[in-house]
């Protein structure tokens, strides 16, 4: 009789057991996509990753509440309009060519403010070293960078690994992010009215 009391509760357990089946389909699918996902990802090559970077960093710079900029040293009026561009001389992790593995980005930026019809050369500018934290939860503890009112070096080696001081100490490598920059608001400040 054991038996049949044995054949019954395996029965049972089969019959409400059913919502399982889907269940475990549904992770080993998961599981599958993620290893698949994880293998076939796109692997850059560490310029590209850095262009990447240099975008993402430009763009955050400019879409920071005036607050946010505040924080960094820029004083921004009402109808100011900020632009930037920026370079990025290193990551982290490097050699990995996963931009989504990319996690710190290391760089020099160069901003102009002003009020639409403001020429250039009459711009607010800010520049300076500068650190992009991409796996910050909140935006407006994504940039870091140095101020006027602390010592340099301190705060460099409190930004950054040693093999990036010296870019960040010197600024940028060429002359096209300030050139870029200086054109974009000579186009979207300047000659806006």
């Amino acid at each position: 009789m054991a038996n049949v009391s044995s054949i019954v509760d395996v029965l049972r357990l089969r019959r409400n057991a059913w919502w399982i089946v889907p269940e475990v389909v549904a992770a080993v699918a998961l599981v599958a996509a993620g290893l698949y996902w994880n293998a076939v990802a796109p692997r850059l090559a560490e310029p590209e990753l850095r262009a990447r970077a240099t975008v993402a960093l430009a763009t955050e710079m400019e879409r920071a509440s005036a607050d946010e900029h505040a924080r960094h040293g820029h004083q921004l009026g009402p109808d100011d309009r900020m632009l930037c561009e920026a370079e990025i001389f290193g990551i982290d992790p490097s050699g990995d060519g996963r931009e989504r593995n990319v996690r710190t980005a290391y760089g020099y930026y160069l901003c102009a403010s002003g009020k639409p019809g403001t020429p250039f050369l009459a711009a607010l500018m800010n520049a300076g070293p500068v650190v992009l934290h991409l796996d910050a939860d909140r935006p407006g503890d994504r940039l870091q960078t140095t101020t006027l009112e602390q010592d340099l070096d301190a705060q460099l080696r409190a930004m950054m690994p040693e093999r990036f001081r010296v870019q960040a100490r010197k600024g940028f490598t060429t002359v096209d992010p300030p050139r870029a920059l200086r054109d974009r608001f000579e186009r979207e400040v300047t000659s806006a009215t």
